[in-house]
């Protein structure tokens, strides 16, 4: 009987090559706003501390400790993290419907091929493919060290600490600067409102500002109606006044920018402005991006959206406001009312650019 069986050496790295693909497609575990982690438990807790903060941002900072105010259990935390975690996970402050919506469907068959019938001896002959198992933990390592090279650096403008994520640097600016993430910064070369955590981010790292010098005034503060530039962003941010500002003027945001990425926390005036982000920023996600209309306060995935949009409750919600803000849709006196007979749709003025 035969012993050695001679095999091409392109057919081994052809099942190489198949089962790293197969192993990698599985075994990553994704939130939709793209980032990976190495366990579920890592995913929940992103989702809960990321897409889930302002849920919980009635909970006091910087205090001695956390005690769980739910009947019946009087439970004490000495961080707030744990309390929300406590919440979250134990007294079912969120639902799984709630964490789901945050989860991308798998999309990827795990199906396993039939390596039996592509074996490369092809006459019975086995390979042992520990080899190929440790090419493919090579692999993943290299990914994971990518993965973490690729992650943004930011130096905090106010004091010149380092943080090694947007979260951390979001989380550094509210506690250490008392920076709020309301979005009262508009971007007026793309068109959208964001926070200063987003807006500092987006000034340093976008394409579309990569040449331009850092004295351009290329924002708005729209509570105090000054123009802005990456030179001078920081130091107004920080004063006491528009921090004051900040906080009357978030709540009237949604006349103006009334729909958002919720992957990016990015508010935009019209419909069109938001799809246009999607299709250019979230093109290669494979989970659908979720995007949101806060006068209704209802999030979809974007192919669903237009759904809302002509859907009984946004139409209920337009007329609502439009009755009780009449000057925003021209039914005042010495008011214009605005129209596009293309798109069969009324606006108030903020928001039909």
């Amino acid at each position: 009987f035969e012993l050695h069986s001679a095999i091409a050496e392109e057919k081994i790295y052809a099942n190489i090559t198949e089962t790293s693909t197969l192993v990698l497609e599985i075994d990553v575990i994704k939130c939709k706003c793209g980032e990976s982690f190495e366990c579920e438990n890592e995913r929940r807790k992103h989702i809960l501390n990321v897409h889930f903060k302002e849920k919980f941002a009635d909970i006091p900072r910087r205090q001695a400790s956390y005690q769980c105010s739910e009947p019946d259990c009087g439970l004490s935390f000495d961080r707030r993290s744990l309390l929300i975690e406590h919440l979250a996970f134990d007294h079912s402050f969120l639902s799984p419907e709630d964490f789901s919506q945050h989860i991308p469907s798998s999309n990827t068959s795990t199906s396993s091929p039939n390596l039996e019938s592509q074996s490369p001896g092809g006459n019975g002959t086995e390979i042992d493919f520990n080899d190929s198992v440790s090419q493919l933990v090579v692999q993943r390592i290299d990914q994971q060290k990518k993965h973490m090279a690729s992650k943004v650096v930011l130096k905090c403008p106010l004091c010149d600490r380092v943080l090694l994520s947007q979260a951390n640097f979001e989380d550094h600016l509210e506690l250490t600067h008392g920076l709020k993430q309301e979005a009262v910064f508009h971007c007026e070369e793309c068109n959208f409102a964001t926070s200063f955590a987003n807006t500092f981010f987006h000034l340093k790292n976008g394409q579309s500002h990569k040449n331009l010098p850092q004295s351009a005034s290329v924002l708005k503060c729209l509570c105090c109606d000054v123009d802005l530039s990456l030179d001078t962003l920081a130091k107004h941010a920080d004063t006491q006044e528009h921090k004051e500002r900040a906080l009357i003027y978030k709540k009237n945001l949604h006349y103006t920018f009334r729909y958002s990425c919720v992957a990016c926390s990015l508010y935009f005036k019209s419909t069109t402005k938001l799809n246009a982000h999607v299709e250019t920023t979230h093109k290669d996600k494979t989970a659908e991006t979720m995007v949101m209309c806060h006068l209704c306060d209802v999030s979809r995935p974007k192919s669903k959206f237009g759904n809302h949009l002509m859907a009984g409750q946004h139409v209920h919600m337009v007329e609502k406001e439009c009755a009780m803000l009449p000057e925003l849709y021209g039914l005042a006196r010495n008011c214009l009312y605005f129209s596009c007979e293309t798109c069969k749709f009324a606006a108030n003025y903020h928001n039909v650019h």
